[in-house]
């Protein structure tokens, strides 16, 4: 589900934590300003107690540009290493293209 800046949006979630046996939830590594956000919200959403079994994995995206928050580095931004699951966790650098692959 979406949340981006939207509040209203996030309140919705619980709603959907019944049976969910993972949870990728995607960072935009290029927005600064917003990652100690992104921190709480996932923290936020992993003190559910219908998430508390989940797989995590973290997709820290636009690793394409320059000066964005690295793949070596997302780990720490969002204080992987502290975030308990019942589960494993995961992180993953990603990009998208706008050009077909040859």
């Amino acid at each position: 589900m979406s949340g981006q800046s939207r509040p209203a949006v996030r309140s919705l979630w619980r709603c959907y934590c019944s049976n969910t046996i993972g949870i990728l939830f995607v960072v935009d590594a290029a927005d600064f300003g917003r990652m100690s956000e992104a921190c709480r919200v996932l923290y936020c959403l992993m003190s559910f107690n219908e998430l508390s079994q989940c797989v995590v994995m973290v997709s820290a995206n636009k690793q394409d540009l320059y000066g964005v928050v690295t793949a070596d580095e997302q780990p720490n931004a969002l204080n992987l290493v502290a975030l308990r699951t019942g589960k494993s966790k995961g992180f993953r650098p990603t990009q998208a293209s706008l050009s077909p692959r040859a």
